[in-house]
């Protein structure tokens, strides 16, 4: 799965579509060190979007990595500061 919420606080996030959890494809470590190191750093990362309603490249501030139900996740902030969720196999930086 892939959503978005909207930055204020109680928005509901609207799915742009659905995915099979089992279809995920776990990244490699210093991909994943390299996101927790933006976090941590407050980093702008240029991020492409692999699939679903927001594919491109989008200019991200990550704000969390995470995982549920054995999917990881990076939850980002972007320029005009709309929150995304996007599952880690599913971007490019």
């Amino acid at each position: 799965m892939l959503y978005w919420a909207p930055a204020f606080a109680g928005a509901t996030k609207q799915w742009l579509f659905e995915m099979p959890m089992s279809d995920y494809q776990p990244i490699p470590c210093i991909n994943h060190e390299r996101l927790e190191f933006a976090v941590l750093k407050k980093q702008w990362l240029d991020v492409e979007v692999l699939s679903g309603e927001k594919t491109g490249t989008h200019r991200l501030l990550p704000l969390d990595v995470y995982a549920k139900e054995g999917v990881e996740w990076l939850e980002a902030q972007n320029e005009s500061g709309e929150k995304l969720v996007l599952r880690l196999d599913q971007i490019r930086f």
